[in-house]
């Protein structure tokens, strides 16, 4: 599985892969710039599970600074 790839490998399970998502602040569920972050390791407790599947990721302009 990829980005959001927090199934525990049981279909349709739904997990935080980090243990404290509750302790970030309210907006971490809903700010653009903390989505994929709050995706890919607080899913279950932003409600975003299957947000993304497999190969749905895009970068745009992503450059080195």
């Amino acid at each position: 599985m990829g980005i959001g790839g927090s199934l525990n490998g049981q279909t349709g399970t739904c997990l935080d892969k980090i243990p404290n998502c509750a302790a970030y602040a309210a907006d971490l569920c809903t700010t653009a710039s903390y989505r994929l972050w709050a995706t890919y390791n607080c899913a279950d407790h932003c409600n975003l599970c299957g947000e993304f599947s497999q190969g749905s990721l895009r970068v745009n302009n992503c450059r080195n600074n």
